[in-house]
């Protein structure tokens, strides 16, 4: 196995053992069609966390990572409002980074920020 497999293979293995359920969400809109809905089941650990006061309620703010290998047949790239629907509860996301998290020009994981209540 040559070195970036090896990678790959401790990444899967970590996320399997630190994440947890989620579905990756999002659907598209047409004009004078039906709304097509994609969903990808996948595992994500959380990163961090923070709440923030967003008038009389609380939004949370959170970090997960989306293993690269698990959004392969999925419409790339993860974009802004995409929904990430991690133990029932359902948020958006608001950013994805996909630099951080790639090693020898190979993506790793996706680094996704979501809000929620």
């Amino acid at each position: 196995m040559i070195e970036k497999e090896m990678i790959a293979a401790a990444w899967r293995e970590a996320m399997m053992a630190a994440g947890e359920a989620a579905t990756l969400r999002r659907v598209v809109s047409g004009v004078n069609t039906d709304a097509t809905v994609y969903v990808k089941s996948i595992r994500v650990p959380i990163r961090d966390s923070a709440d923030e006061m967003e008038g009389q309620t609380y939004a949370t703010s959170r970090r997960y990572l989306v293993l690269a290998a698990d959004v392969g047949t999925w419409p790339l790239p993860i974009k802004r409002n995409d929904q990430l629907i991690v133990d029932g509860v359902t948020l958006s996301i608001e950013k994805v980074d996909k630099a951080a998290r790639r090693y020898s020009g190979m993506q790793m994981a996706y680094e996704v920020e979501v809000y929620g209540a």
